[in-house]
């Protein structure tokens, strides 16, 4: 028996092989076709409009994300170049030496750059309270207060950044939950197209000249385990 394409399976597949099972109900004409207008295309007609959204909105997106991913990359850097000057300011110190500088970056850099996206902004922020709080006594007001700006300005940037692609990244999240559903959708009506056709009394193997078929994957079979090995005694 002959198998439709799984609702598990790539949106593109499926779509793919409802479009495919359309055009040749089409050409087949009669109950195939009348079956094919009847199931398959409101749901690919309901799928276009949704994927027509995602693909606009995942166009829109892709030049904002493309900026923040530069913002970011240079909030990074800006965070390892004041790490490594503050580093120098306080005498080249070798790891566990110098406990101020510890406190100021405990893992080095990664609490600052490698947290979450939305986070960073602010943990940036604290680093500039940190470094102005007079936390390392080898660090100069002055040249603190120089860190502290160049590090809040980056800050500012970014957060500006993240708000400028966070309304866009939500909805094309949303339109690409509403897709897939789109997509389960139309495999539901290969099915439902399928049922009519064995209801006109089609057989198996003509529907399947239809809708293309897909047979489950095989599972091998799992290799026997071995038996557990008798436990030495204790004497051994």
């Amino acid at each position: 028996m002959g198998e439709i394409i799984r609702k598990t399976a790539a949106a593109e597949d499926i779509v793919a092989d409802a479009k495919q099972s359309f055009v040749r109900a089409q050409a087949r004409g009669g109950l195939y076709q009348a079956a094919a207008e009847q199931t398959l295309k409101p749901a690919l007609a309901l799928f276009d409009a949704v994927d027509t959204k995602w693909q606009a909105q995942e166009a829109s997106l892709a030049p904002l994300l493309a900026a923040h991913t530069t913002c970011d990359d240079q909030a990074d850097a800006l965070i390892g170049r004041i790490a490594d000057a503050v580093w120098n300011d306080v005498g080249r110190p070798a790891p566990g030496v110098d406990g101020s500088y510890d406190l100021l970056f405990p893992s080095g850099i990664p609490f600052y750059t490698d947290g979450p996206d939305d986070e960073q902004p602010e943990r940036m922020l604290l680093l500039a309270d940190l470094l102005e709080s007079g936390l390392h006594p080898r660090i100069e007001p002055k040249q603190a207060k120089s860190y502290a700006k160049q590090l809040r300005d980056a800050a500012a940037d970014l957060e500006k950044s993240l708000q400028t692609f966070w309304q866009p990244r939500i909805r094309l999240a949303m339109y690409g939950r509403m897709r897939t559903a789109a997509a389960r959708n139309t495999q539901a009506a290969l099915s439902r197209f399928k049922r009519l056709l064995r209801a006109q009394d089609v057989s198996e193997p003509d529907i399947h000249t239809i809708i293309p078929d897909r047979p489950a994957p095989v599972k091998k079979p799992e290799a026997p385990k071995e038996p557990p090995k008798d436990p030495l005694p204790p004497s051994a």
